[in-house]
């Protein structure tokens, strides 16, 4: 059986993000494969193969394909437990995973650049996929603002850095893409500052990924 690990990414895509932030933090040597979303290669029937819902990430270790992100990032988890993503205390852990799910299942999915796309296509109206966008991250962040009120430390829960944290940079990046003023949610600009520090967070800053 391989024991290769081959990432494919987009450098526009959150959930590309934050699944190499999590693989950069728990030292898993692997390979990038860059996938453009504006050429269309994530519909090719080549990828297609690997991952039939034909979008990214998709990770490929020990000679299988995974996609979806969170699925990928509690893989990662059990295969690679240390450093760990997830506190020991079960009910901490699903005090994670929720703060997560706000980004993971709340923002991302009605704010995701396929959705956007058709909201534009279907209004025929230029510019009205940003309001949306914007619409959909202020909602998710400002439940996000107060349930961090009751769990952050350093990061946003207690002072370990988690999944989490992983899922909050991402989204941040997409509310200053969409021109949300993040002002308004200063429970997330603090912890920000923490996750900003983080090395595999800042070397998965879409900047730095590769393009094609």
């Amino acid at each position: 059986m391989s024991n290769e690990t081959h990432l494919y990414i987009s450098w526009t895509s959150s959930a590309s993000r934050r699944v190499r932030t999590a693989v950069i933090f728990k030292q898993i040597p692997h390979n990038l494969i860059p996938i453009s979303l504006e050429n269309n290669t994530h519909k090719s029937a080549a990828y297609l193969e690997k991952n039939p819902s034909g979008y990214v990430p998709t990770l490929y270790h020990n000679g299988q394909y995974l996609s979806q992100s969170p699925a990928i990032l509690e893989y990662l988890e059990e295969a690679y437990p240390n450093p760990p993503l997830l506190p020991k205390d079960p009910f901490a852990r699903a005090r994670v995973r929720e703060l997560m799910n706000v980004v993971v299942c709340d923002i991302h999915p009605i704010q995701n650049k396929c959705v956007l796309e058709k909201v534009s296509e279907l209004r025929k109206t230029s510019g009205r996929d940003v309001e949306f966008a914007q619409w959909a991250i202020r909602k998710g962040f400002t439940a996000l603002e107060t349930m961090l009120e009751g769990t952050m430390g350093k990061y946003s829960y207690g002072d370990e850095f988690s999944m989490a944290d992983i899922c909050i940079a991402s989204q941040f990046y997409n509310a200053e893409r969409y021109l949300v003023n993040v002002a308004d949610f200063p429970n997330i600009c603090t912890i920000m500052e923490a996750i900003n520090s983080m090395p595999c967070i800042q070397q998965t800053h879409p900047s730095r990924q590769p393009v094609v």
